[in-house]
């Protein structure tokens, strides 16, 4: 409760701070110190540590490190005992505020990585990811120890990597290859520094051959995907493995000096289209971290520029093919085509969305290159339709016939003779595809920014208005155009005409 009072109302009850923390701290010494420590008190005071400690840590030096002592014994595993909540809760505590502990990691940093590592396998899926989470963080703090204060020494960083490099060449040890990927990206700087970049570039290697042969070829030989609804265990891998794989390649490529191969270029590819094709099949709380880890990976490939237009060309290409293809669900009636379409579009929003992560120049790059395709496949689209005049009468290309233009302005809606006249798409799939285009647009634009979007208006508008001469009576161009004005309209975009 007094943590949960600290956070809600934060600088009115900071002069209570040092007092609640400094109690807090006693009391959970004191059930630590029992020969009966009361498991829900723990539980309680670190929470109300968790929350407290989020504007400031008052706790003396001494009492950082008792806390860490106390925190570090919390967290290890106690044989036949099935209650986990001591154990999440102390590594929520430090995975939280793990900074607090960053002169004191360097002392333990060997034995918190071996305790890190077994909590990585442990019986409960919320003890793992909870631990996948503290793994991160602790790596950010043993790599800046080596990399910027030095406070680690290179001896035991050599034996830390030791242990990750043995897990990455055990083809057996599946277990902590998640663990050992993500921790090669982290330590990708101080691999570099203290190992030489032929080192690291050898790590990046070992990567993509295993996520060739775990990864990718488990992917593509998935002949029916309603197997792994079977299987949640192997579902749950694979998505940490992804998203593990495009860290720890962030990480890698940001570091690197030289340019990354076509064979490397191809192989980020590939994954990133595993996780976009596979996106609405990942749980809720890995999407935000895919989204994170591939504007992570976008922004380090940005920094070769002539690649990167290469390589977001084709990566935007292939995802919009993605995003507008209807899911077999749709076609065979499970969900309608409109909720597949805004499920879909949540990747675009979302990963469009990660301001704090973004540079300007990638995000822009990202977003100009999606509207370029967009436009790209307006053009190329074919949009004629045949006019139909009744179930006796031959149809005839509406492009290339006089008489069926005629009679299309002659006879808007009335009967002729023993029918109406209807209309046929030349080409139905296309059609389809303006459609789902139209519907991406209207549900994608206002949730992006409109700068983004108002530097297009001339050109888009330019095509759908040639678009809708040569189709008059295409519905999808006029609500593309509709998407435009709206944005338009929210800026004033035409005031300086009149």
């Amino acid at each position: 409760m007094i943590g949960a009072l600290h956070k809600k109302f934060g600088p009115e009850t900071a002069h209570y701070r040092v007092e609640s923390q400094d109690q807090m701290y006693h009391e959970l010494r004191e059930e630590f110190d029992s020969n009966e420590p009361k498991v829900r008190v723990i539980i309680g005071v670190l929470k109300g540590l968790t929350l407290s400690l989020e504007d400031d840590c008052t706790l003396e030096p001494e009492e950082v490190e008792g806390l860490f002592i106390r925190i570090k014994t919390a967290m290890q595993q106690i044989p036949d005992v099935r209650q986990k909540g001591v154990q999440k809760q102390a590594m929520k505590l430090f995975t939280t505020h793990v900074k607090i502990f960053r002169k004191i990691i360097p002392l333990h940093a060997e034995a918190m990585v071996k305790l890190n590592l077994t909590l990585c396998v442990d019986a409960d899926i919320n003890v793992r990811d909870a631990a996948n989470d503290m793994l991160g963080n602790l790596m950010r703090v043993i790599s800046d120890g080596l990399t910027t204060d030095e406070t680690i020494h290179k001896d035991i960083f050599q034996k830390i990597v030791s242990q990750f490099k043995a897990i990455l060449d055990d083809p057996n040890n599946n277990v902590q290859l998640i663990s050992a990927i993500r921790a090669i990206g982290v330590f990708s700087k101080a691999i570099k520094v203290f190992l030489e970049e032929e080192t690291l570039k050898g790590y990046l290697d070992r990567l993509i051959e295993l996520s060739e042969q775990k990864l990718i070829k488990e992917f593509e030989d998935q002949r029916n995907p309603e197997e792994d609804t079977k299987n949640f265990k192997f579902i749950l891998k694979k998505q940490k493995q992804l998203i593990s794989y495009i860290e720890s390649y962030s990480f890698i490529l940001g570091e690197l000096t030289e340019e990354p191969s076509e064979k490397v270029q191809n192989h980020f590819f590939r994954v990133c289209t595993i996780g976009v094709c596979n996106h609405r099949k990942l749980l809720e709380k890995y999407r935000h971290k895919f989204y994170e880890a591939l504007v992570a990976l976008v922004m380090s490939l940005s920094k070769h520029k002539q690649q990167f237009s290469q390589w977001i060309r084709k990566f935007v290409r292939k995802t919009l093919q993605e995003t507008l293809k209807i899911p077999d669900a749709a076609i065979f009636g499970a969900e309608s085509p409109e909720e597949s379409l805004k499920d879909a579009i949540q990747f675009w929003r979302e990963w469009l969305n990660k301001d704090q992560l973004w540079s300007q120049y990638s995000c822009n790059t990202v977003y100009d290159e999606l509207i370029c395709t967009i436009i790209a496949d307006i053009k190329q689209l074919n949009l004629t339709y045949r006019v139909v005049k009744s179930q006796q009468d031959q149809a005839s290309p509406a492009e290339e016939d006089e008489d069926a233009a005629q009679a299309v302005t002659e006879f808007k809606g009335q009967f002729l003779g023993s029918g109406l006249i209807t209309f046929q798409a030349t080409n139905n799939s296309h059609q389809q595809y303006l459609k789902r285009l139209a519907d991406f647009l209207e549900i994608l634009v206002p949730h992006c920014r409109d700068e983004w979007f108002l530097k297009w208006i001339p050109l888009i508008s330019e095509v759908i208005i040639k678009k809708s001469i040569e189709t008059p009576r295409i519905c999808a161009l006029y609500q593309i155009l509709t998407t435009s004005m709206q944005v338009c309209s929210r800026h004033n975009y035409f005031d300086e005409i009149r």
